[in-house]
């Protein structure tokens, strides 16, 4: 079954790819990619911004992570290869993300991130690529809630929640 889900997703993703993309993220040498929650618990706090970035992890990571399996790394890198432009412009401001995805290199060192803010429908890189583009010719509403849904897809292919009340990432057993 999940490999169909991943056939369909693929599919999907193929014809959501745009030619103005900057270039494949993170268009460096890597070895895997982890999946993250973080942000979930209650707090006064300002939250994360990034899952990981040249300061470290975040925080209010939670766990050890859960490794893409081959399938879900496809489905990663078809994402990654499209303009993500509007989604990193994002759909409003709120910016608490949730869930984040580590790439780390052949020495299991953390190489680039991406943070993914569910409920205000917005992503951040890092390293950003696309710090010098100019949004207003580019942004797409649709495009944006296409690329959301695959990485949704994607997510709740490795097991973990994506809720759309927040309060029930509280629900969540501590690791």
């Amino acid at each position: 079954m999940k490999k169909a889900i991943a056939c369909i997703l693929l599919l999907h993703i193929s014809q959501i790819v745009s030619t103005a993309q900057v270039s494949n993220f993170p268009d460096l040498a890597y070895s895997y990619v982890k999946l993250y929650l973080f942000n979930i618990d209650e707090s006064n706090d300002r939250p994360d911004r990034q899952i990981w970035d040249d300061k470290g992890y975040a925080p209010s990571i939670k766990g050890n992570g859960k490794k893409l399996e081959k399938n879900q790394l496809i489905l990663l890198q078809g994402i990654m290869k499209q303009d993500l432009s509007s989604l990193i412009l994002g759909l409003s401001k709120c910016f608490i993300p949730r869930h984040g995805l580590i790439y780390f290199n052949d020495k299991d060192e953390p190489i680039a991130s991406i943070s993914i803010c569910f409920e205000c429908e917005k992503m951040s890189l890092y390293p950003n690529p696309y710090a010098k583009i100019k949004f207003d010719s580019t942004f797409s509403e649709l495009t944006a809630l296409k690329q959301l849904e695959s990485i949704r897809e994607l997510i709740l292919l490795s097991n973990l929640p994506v809720y759309k009340d927040v309060n029930s990432y509280k629900t969540l057993p501590k690791p």
